[in-house]
């Protein structure tokens, strides 16, 4: 929210932590970062913040149902959780943990690039275009 002045409503502490404050201060002093650009950018984000963990839990679910065995190592390892919170996940539950990991692994989001002009990556290798590279 803003105040009349145009400020925002949140204290100094808060507002620094927020990618909308980190955004604006960086782009103070560059000509390439105009508001349009800034808010191309985050909307870009949200929109990547909220459609990739569903691509992956959906992914995570496929695997799960191609590979039953995991399922009640999995389940097991949830009922003997205190907490059911994201910090458990990476701390108390290495099942789970892992199997989604490899879940991403095995299904990545689609990032390849097709280059329409002469490019050059490392060790001076020109591919020739069109060229699809993806990063591994």
């Amino acid at each position: 929210m803003t105040k009349p002045d145009g400020g925002w409503e949140e204290d100094e502490s808060l507002r620094k932590i927020t990618l909308m404050y980190h955004m604006i201060e960086s782009s103070k002093d560059s000509s390439y970062w105009t508001p349009n650009i800034i808010v191309q950018a985050l909307i870009g984000i949200w929109f990547a913040a909220a459609h990739q963990p569903w691509v992956n839990l959906d992914f995570a679910f496929l695997e799960l149902c191609q590979r039953p065995e995991y399922l009640d190592l999995i389940r097991k390892e949830i009922a003997n959780t205190a907490t059911l919170d994201v910090k458990s996940i990476g701390n108390d539950m290495p099942i789970l943990d892992s199997f989604l990991k490899e879940s991403m692994r095995l299904n990545p989001m689609d990032d390849r690039k097709l280059f329409f002009l002469p490019i050059t990556i490392t060790h001076f290798t020109h591919p020739p275009p069109p060229t699809q590279l993806s990063p591994s």
